[in-house]
């Protein structure tokens, strides 16, 4: 193109147009001489009176082809055909000046940089902005254009304009990357001497020099995810470019460790969905019909491993990837409450597969701690058991701050129930243990008796902040397994006890649950098992035995009767001994849950023993 461009300039043609036609060509697209109608090549040699084999050599000879791609023969090498921009003159002002002709290299795409001066090639006129072609000759009534030293290939086609392009200056290369850029100039142009040469590893050396360029750029744009394809790299902008040859020349000088050992940074330090877009990048290299076959196969002889499925290559390149089954090895809990886990905010998987059964990866770091919040908390009905008080006393504790929750958002995806920090459980019976005292005078009661004062649930919260703080006295037995059956308290608490109280309405933004267990019903009815399952028949007409019974339900009950333990926690604090005036029938029992608390509640106000 640039033979036939300056011979239209040194004959005074306005354009190539009569060349082509004398030469035999049916049109005047001159873009595309060095691609199509090469048939057409010994009469152009004859036309511009060049020997024909030398001018075959400036062409872009078609050399093989595998799907939509063809290589041509390019510089004394083969480079992929979509990689050649024929359309636009580009040039090096800084290289014509001292070279005054078009170079062959100049139409490689993926070579922006004129690997003789370092300067950035240009493909429009710096001065009307319009591109620079091939086919405009002579800017018409220019008198400059007959100086001898002066031809088209130096200047803008415009008639208008007629710049000379020697006295462009652009940008040039980084000296950080001048040596990468031209060992990948090498390869993708040998017959250039402005190309490096570059010491490929044993592995590499069968390769042909193209082969080699078209290796190193295919892995490097593995970690581009721009989403441009190979048949369009030409239009990256030229930073990309850049980037992208560098890091090529780095794979291809230490092949192959440092493909894999990038690729594994990258799937240590970036998001896991890109390390797999990544690695399917790679496979599809491999698959891609459109591909050199020298080039498919060194990468499955180096990388064997990277080519296996998805999750497999995954855990291959980092180690902290683990399986829903190794998840729920780790961690500890069954399957199904796993499920639940890994579908809550706190837990996400890192790669998911599998229509019908569903495959899921997860990062270890984020198991160990789902491991780790789950051993260390407790739920609140094994804490009510320890304590040896309601569940709901220890949903209260929870809700002044006396015992922490644990807030990992995967357990409570998990658990219907919430859990609190086992180090708070220890924490909180070791303040009791340490606010107890061993020389109390006076008379003492167990505080599971003294607490039946209560009309209804407990209030457990306000009773053991006044313990802690002193509030109340007492003593504690160390030896017991429930901790709250090992509390004595003076008998005259009784009265204070019975000022303490606890709302639910209080604190709306707390879950409590809204029924309790038949354990729970005892406590807050006053009530041993076998009355309390007569009590729930006769109150609420059904059978009791099984299942939980509402919160409100149970509360209507305390307020309308009384229990016998109530009465003697009242009267007769830690025994178990009535008033004379109800031993006598004055006042009739209305069933198993006690007597009436409107009938009662006078004479207890009246002090009646």
């Amino acid at each position: 193109m640039g033979v036939v461009l300056k011979a239209a300039s040194d004959n005074a043609h306005m354009n190539v147009s009569a060349i082509l036609a004398a030469a035999g060509y049916p049109h005047a697209r001159s873009f595309d001489l060095a691609l199509s109608r090469l048939e057409n090549i010994e009469g152009l040699a004859n036309v511009l009176g060049v020997d024909c084999g030398e001018l075959a050599d400036l062409t872009f000879r078609p050399r093989r082809s595998f799907g939509h791609l063809t290589t041509v023969s390019f510089l004394g090498g083969e480079a992929s055909s979509f990689d050649n921009v024929t359309r636009r003159r580009r040039v090096s002002g800084a290289t014509l000046r001292s070279q005054p002709f078009h170079r062959a290299v100049w139409a490689h795409g993926l070579l922006p940089y004129c690997p003789v001066s370092l300067e950035l090639l240009v493909d429009r006129c710096p001065r009307c902005n319009q591109k620079l072609d091939w086919f405009r000759a002579t800017p018409a009534g220019d008198p400059r254009w007959r100086s001898p030293d002066i031809n088209a290939i130096f200047r803008c086609g415009d008639p208008k304009c007629g710049n000379d392009l020697r006295d462009t200056s652009t940008s040039f290369l980084d000296d950080r990357l001048v040596a990468s850029y031209r060992t990948m100039a090498g390869l993708v142009a040998p017959g250039d001497r402005h190309g490096a040469e570059i010491d490929l590893p044993p592995a590499l050396q069968p390769l042909s020099s193209g082969a080699c360029f078209e290796l190193g750029w295919s892995l490097a744009r593995v970690f581009a995810l721009d989403g441009a394809t190979r048949s369009r790299s030409k239009t990256l902008d030229v930073d990309t470019i850049l980037s992208t040859l560098h890091l090529a020349n780095q794979f291809l000088s230490d092949w192959p460790d440092r493909f894999q050992f990038e690729l594994q940074t990258s799937a240590r330090n970036a998001p896991n969905e890109v390390a797999v877009q990544r690695v399917r990048r790679l496979k599809a290299l491999t698959r891609a019909k459109a591909m050199w076959p020298e080039v498919t196969e060194t990468i499955r002889q180096a990388y064997p491993a990277l080519l296996r499925r998805d999750r497999e290559i995954l855990r291959l390149l980092n180690p902290s990837v683990v399986t829903r089954t190794d998840a729920v090895e780790i961690i500890g809990m069954t399957a199904r409450s796993f499920a639940k886990a890994a579908t809550s905010q706190g837990l996400e998987a890192l790669t998911t597969r599998g229509d019908r059964r569903s495959f899921q990866d997860f990062d270890i770091v984020a198991i160990e701690k789902l491991r780790d919040a789950r051993a260390a908390s407790i739920p609140l009905d094994s804490v009510a058991e320890r304590l040896g008080i309601s569940y709901h006393g220890v949903e209260q504790l929870a809700v002044l701050g006396l015992l922490r929750l644990e807030e990992h958002p995967a357990l409570a995806a998990t658990y219907r129930l919430p859990r609190v920090l086992r180090s708070s459980v220890d924490g909180f019976v070791e303040q009791l243990t340490r606010g107890a005292q061993d020389d109390l005078a006076g008379t003492l009661i167990p505080l599971h008796l003294a607490v039946k004062c209560v009309q209804g649930e407990k209030p457990w919260a306000a009773v053991f902040k006044a313990l802690l703080e002193g509030t109340i006295t007492f003593a504690l037995d160390t030896n017991v397994t429930r901790v709250v059956r090992g509390i004595l308290v003076p008998n005259y608490s009784v009265d204070l006890l019975r000022s303490f109280s606890f709302r639910r309405a209080d604190h709306s933004n707390f879950p409590f649950r809204k029924d309790m267990s038949r354990r729970d019903a005892e406590e807050a009815l006053n009530l041993v098992p076998s009355t309390l399952l007569l009590a729930l028949e006769q109150e609420l007409g059904c059978d009791r035995s099984r299942g939980r019974v509402r919160v409100g339900d149970v509360a209507a009950i305390a307020a309308r009767l009384i229990s016998a333990a109530e009465i003697s926690a009242r009267t007769r604090p830690g025994t178990r001994r009535l008033p004379r005036e109800l031993k006598r029938g004055r006042y009739k029992r209305i069933g198993a849950a006690g007597w009436s608390r409107r009938e009662i509640e006078p004479l207890l106000a009246g002090g009646r023993k």
